[in-house]
């Protein structure tokens, strides 16, 4: 993520307080309804938030079609929009 990047997402994200109890809740999920949608796992791998070896244990969790890779941040969505929408179309 560039220092640009940064000054345009600060005005969203700066003084919104940062929701923990969804890392913490457990989650049932069923073959029946989140198994039958087809999964795309983006990898980050300049993020600094998800580690690459934490996402290489995440994707290990999981049934994924596909697997593509990113040189961006945690939010490839500002930083390289352009290349995600190309890899989610």
């Amino acid at each position: 993520m560039t220092e640009k990047d940064i000054q345009v997402a600060l005005p969203y994200v700066k003084d919104l307080p940062q929701a923990t109890e969804p890392f913490m809740a457990k989650v049932a999920v069923t073959d029946k309804n989140f198994g039958r949608v087809p999964k795309v796992y983006i990898r980050t791998s300049l993020d600094k938030m998800v580690s690459p070896k934490l996402q290489e244990e995440m994707l290990g969790n999981w049934e994924v079609e596909q697997i593509h890779t990113l040189p961006a941040g945690h939010f490839p969505t500002l930083s390289l929009p352009a290349e995600l929408a190309e890899l989610l179309l």
